[in-house]
């Protein structure tokens, strides 16, 4: 089933994600860096409709803002919301939400 989201005009807000979420158990890799990106293996702990939390294996540059979230295949474009330690909160890019599918 298709979800999809009626377009805002302010990026969704932590308690925007916490509305839909749901346990997921998926291991996933987070690039981020520009032209030659790092990549990080990491495990997404919750998944919406419009964004996803996840834990990465090693530490992530603090500067960066904007990654790329691989999950079976697919690339999801998202940008940083908050992140603790090396869990971290991304908001995918509105563009891009209707082309997301539920596991």
């Amino acid at each position: 089933m298709r979800q999809t989201m009626i377009p805002s005009t302010r990026p969704p807000s932590r308690e925007d994600y916490f509305i839909r979420r749901h346990q997921a158990d998926l291991q996933g890799r987070l690039g981020y860096g520009g032209r030659t990106p790092k990549l990080v293996g990491c495990e997404i702990l919750e998944l919406t409709d419009i964004g996803a939390l996840v834990e990465t294996y090693a530490q992530v540059d603090a500067m960066a803002k904007f990654f790329t979230l691989e999950i079976d295949g697919q690339y999801h474009r998202a940008q940083l919301v908050k992140s603790k330690g090396r869990q971290i909160l991304l908001a995918f890019f509105k563009e891009e939400l209707n082309y997301i599918e539920a596991p």
